[in-house]
């Protein structure tokens, strides 16, 4: 058998006989692409499922009930009294009394400066002092037989005056050589020791009343108003295993701070634990009495270029936008101050697409539920 002219044959008939059912395939294909295109164009019945979509939702009609506000802010521990002392002349530290963390009695020196030139100095103006007065007295003297003028007995009154003066001044100036303890408390900073020179308002000591530690806390403005000074409130302390010791609201700052629009608060102990420090973590819990609100599920709540908003099902089965003004976050639920009014369906569940005037209709998980 010759097999070159075989498959030659062969080819030539796959060739002749695919070519035919390949144009076939083709037009019919083509006739049902054009069917099918012919039939999208035609437009949509008015009362068409996808024209006429009902969207199903879930609904919370908006009650005013009581509700009583927890709100957790962390604060720090602050010594309230403390003192910063400087030195008010310049000279050479003689002596310190105590370390960082030893205790000092209200009127206990603290630092002693040397005052030996000061202290020259003022012999030296008691002497001119005591000298200028016997100038006085001799003139007085004098003019007594009529032997001086009264401008020259006023100048040496004027002499004695600025004498005693000066003396007065150098007097002050040598008390301020003593630094002493202006209340009882602690050394929290010793900056300088024994022997060091030191310049006029330079801090040389930091004490501290350790009876008034408290804790400062920055709250938010919507808070604020729930808040009273002598408000009862829970603080836990991180550093004491979690310990909660009870304290009062002492004060409430009149100003914010900005750009958080927080105030600083200052919460006093009970009873100070032995324990407490400075510097330490302390969460305060807030407890507000209990005030009727207009609370709805944080699932309902949505935000927009101008604030916040939310959807609610008009009588007429359709969804409407109402912005919002909000109030405090309690648990899973969102006070409402303005644009919502009591008894309003307020859309939770099913708000995705939805637009002003849609049709919507109760889900049947809300009777379910």
């Amino acid at each position: 058998m010759n097999t070159p002219l075989f498959c030659s044959v062969l080819s030539h008939y796959l060739h002749t006989h695919l070519t035919r059912w390949l144009l076939v395939i083709l037009t019919g294909t083509t006739v049902f692409l054009f069917g099918c295109q012919g039939e999208s164009v035609n437009p949509m019945p008015a009362n068409s499922p996808r024209q006429a979509m009902t969207h199903p939702v879930l609904i919370q009609v908006a009650e005013i009930t009581p509700a009583t506000v927890q709100y957790q802010r962390p604060g720090y521990l602050q010594f309230k009294r403390q003192a910063r002392l400087f030195s008010q002349e310049e000279g050479i530290i003689e002596n310190i009394a105590g370390f960082a963390g030893d205790a000092v009695a209200s009127g206990q020196l603290l630092v002693q400066l040397n005052d030996a030139q000061l202290r020259a100095e003022y012999d030296r103006a008691g002497a001119i002092h005591q000298q200028k007065i016997q100038d006085r007295d001799r003139l007085i003297r004098l003019a007594h037989r009529g032997a001086t003028t009264d401008d020259s007995l006023a100048q040496a009154e004027t002499a004695v005056a600025i004498a005693l003066a000066e003396k007065n001044l150098l007097n002050l100036r040598l008390n301020t050589m003593q630094i002493m303890a202006p209340f009882a408390g602690m050394i929290t900073e010793r900056l300088i020791e024994p022997h060091d020179f030191v310049d006029k308002n330079t801090h040389l000591i930091t004490i501290v009343e350790t009876t008034s530690l408290i804790a400062e806390v920055y709250v938010s403005e919507l808070m604020l108003p729930q808040l009273r000074t002598g408000d009862r409130v829970q603080m836990c302390i991180d550093a004491l295993n979690d310990r909660v010791v009870n304290g009062r609201i002492q004060r409430i700052h009149p100003t914010l701070i900005m750009p958080h629009h927080h105030a600083l608060v200052e919460i006093a102990f009970d009873e100070l634990p032995p324990a407490a420090r400075a510097g330490q973590l302390a969460r305060v819990t807030f407890t507000s009495p209990s005030q009727p609100r207009l609370l709805i599920a944080l699932s309902a709540l949505h935000y927009q270029q101008m604030g916040a908003f939310v959807w609610v099902m008009t009588n007429e089965k359709t969804a409407a936008r109402r912005p919002v003004t909000l109030g405090l976050r309690i648990d899973e639920r969102i006070e409402i101050t303005t644009g919502l009014a009591v008894g309003e369906q307020v859309i939770t569940r099913g708000s995705v697409g939805l637009n002003e005037g849609a049709k919507v209709e109760l889900s049947p998980l809300s009777f379910s539920e």
